[in-house]
């Protein structure tokens, strides 16, 4: 277990991490364990817990980590924080306030599984699919997280599952195979844009 995102827990439990709003918005759910498969996607469905209330995202992350033995655990991140079974009816403008502490909350997380590996590197699943063209907040998120990340010395393995933007995990397949994703070049000038947030 990563001690150091104990800060994660869930409150009632402490079986789980968790931290959010129900119905509002979420920043992080997963498992503990020593080895997670760390997920990020575009923005959170409904699921608030790892048990009764997930959603079809969670169902199928879990299910994929629990078939390929490389992972004991996972994560699921996402590029901007706000709840909607349906991307298309989030606001066309995001809230900078969420989405600044969410990215914060991300880099925390990756920095301090770094830390927990020594320095050696780790896989995180890339995993928004085409519904990051949806929003021009997320790209704007996703290069601002790239940024962020780009000075830590981070050993990061992006993998994805194939497809033209990487496989969201309700389209993947449980025993699908993972490849490496070039993020670098995925986010290029003209690849992924660099929109700004105005929403506050």
């Amino acid at each position: 277990m990563i001690e150091s995102l104990n800060d994660y827990l869930e409150e009632n439990t402490k079986e789980y991490y968790y931290k959010g709003k129900e119905k509002n918005y979420r920043y992080i759910l997963g498992t503990t364990g020593d080895r997670p498969l760390i997920c990020i996607g575009t923005n959170p469905s409904d699921a608030i817990n790892v048990e009764d209330k997930t959603d079809k995202t969670i169902d199928r992350v879990k299910a994929i980590q629990e078939y390929n033995k490389k992972y004991d655990s996972w994560i699921m991140l996402n590029l901007y924080p706000e709840v909607s079974e349906d991307v298309s009816k989030l606001p066309n403008e995001a809230d900078s306030h969420l989405s600044d502490e969410n990215l914060g909350i991300i880099k925390d997380v990756l920095i301090k599984i770094s830390q927990y590996y020594n320095g050696n590197s780790f896989d995180v699943w890339c995993a928004w699919g085409s519904s990051i063209e949806e929003k021009q907040y997320f790209k704007c998120a996703l290069n601002k997280l790239y940024e962020a990340l780009k000075n830590e010395g981070l050993k990061i393995n992006w993998i994805q599952a194939k497809s033209i933007n990487p496989r969201h995990p309700v389209t993947t397949a449980i025993e699908a195979e993972f490849e490496k994703f070039d993020l670098k070049k995925y986010i290029e000038p003209g690849r992924v844009g660099k929109a700004t947030l105005n929403r506050k």
